[in-house]
Parts: C-alpha cells; sequence; structure tokens
C-alpha cells in the first residue's frame, strides 16, 4: 500500500478565501482613506 500525501491540494475554495480577504482589507483601507478626508481619527 502507498502513502498518500496528507497535505490537501488548494482547490478553488482556498482561492475564495484569499480573494474574501483581500476584499476586506482593500474595503477597510478605503473605509479609513474616505474618513481622514473627514478628520476622522482612530482612538
Amino acid at each position: 500500500m502507498s502513502q498518500q500525501n496528507s497535505k490537501p491540494a488548494p482547490d478553488v475554495w482556498v482561492a475564495l478565501l484569499f480573494v474574501s480577504t483581500a476584499a476586506l482589507t482593500a474595503g477597510i483601507a478605503f473605509l479609513v482613506m474616505q474618513l481622514n478626508k473627514y478628520d476622522w481619527a482612530m482612538g
């Protein structure tokens, strides 16, 4: 019996996870840039 690779290959769901994470990060960055126009400060 041959050993199978224990690591699953990245599939479309992993790619969608990275795409959604990048979209959230970009959205937060654009939100902060927009709020800075109105002299908004964190804290």
